[in-house]
């Protein structure tokens, strides 16, 4: 019985103004929706052929939540393609990219896939950021060393209902980068801790606390099909905020 092989999607994330950066390009965007006669976007250095080294090429992927990968930038643009010509397949660890010198645009998509399968549960949470971190700016002003200490002992300990906050930040890393979403994984941190800085006031203390728990909540929604409860606990802080309730009374 003959087998039909499956399509491969590629996908490659532009800025907002639909051009991308590559590292031979430096400062000098490519415009992705610029394509010549035939339809094809062409690298402006593409370097000799048979070497990837000696100029500049787009990195594909077939993995949606790697496509921010070098971007590593919010809002974006997400587009599917297909590569023309030579080619050349990512190493060990990257064996869900492609390097090519010329693609062609299939379509633009839903630019949330960027963040995953998770991707809209994401960015629903992302912009509930800066309210979260005002609260937990508020909660460390409140009690500062009681705060304190409650974080070092999630940090640090494992708990009957969660594992040690370090040990699940740990774990997440590791499964992101298995699901292939650790470009979503890394980008959504640097969003997360970005929004609650600037929203949780001019106390620095009380700013890194607040980003802290922004970026392991996003952790959270974005890896929670993947991860057990027991990780999940640790990365919401369910057990800081009880905490919290329990020596407000």
């Amino acid at each position: 019985m003959r087998t039909t092989k499956k399509a491969v999607t590629y996908y490659l994330a532009t800025r907002p103004d639909a051009t991308v950066l590559t590292h031979a390009t430096g400062p000098t965007p490519i415009p992705l929706l610029a394509a010549t006669a035939d339809g094809i976007v062409h690298h402006p250095t593409p370097g000799e052929p048979g070497t990837w080294w000696s100029g500049g090429h787009f990195i594909l992927t077939t993995a949606p939540g790697e496509a921010l990968h070098r971007l590593w930038t919010w809002p974006a643009r997400l587009f599917t393609v297909e590569p023309v010509g030579e080619t050349e397949r990512g190493g060990r660890y990257e064996g869900h990219t492609l390097m090519t010198r010329a693609l062609r645009v299939v379509e633009e998509t839903d630019a949330h896939q960027a963040f995953g399968p998770r991707g809209r549960q994401v960015l629903e949470h992302l912009d509930a950021v800066p309210g979260l971190a005002r609260r937990w700016a508020a909660d460390w002003a409140a009690d500062p060393a009681g705060r304190r200490e409650a974080y070092e002992n999630w940090r640090l300990c494992t708990h009957h209902e969660h594992t040690s906050g370090m040990r699940a930040v740990c774990t997440a890393g590791i499964v992101a980068g298995r699901a292939h979403r650790e470009a979503a994984d890394t980008t959504a941190e640097r969003i997360a801790i970005q929004r609650a800085a600037e929203a949780a006031g001019a106390d620095h203390r009380a700013a890194h606390y607040a980003a802290m728990r922004a970026a392991h909540t996003t952790r959270a929604v974005l890896l929670e099909d993947r991860l057990s409860e027991y990780i999940l606990t640790a990365l919401r802080g369910t057990t800081l905020d009880r905490h919290l309730t329990a020596t407000s009374r």
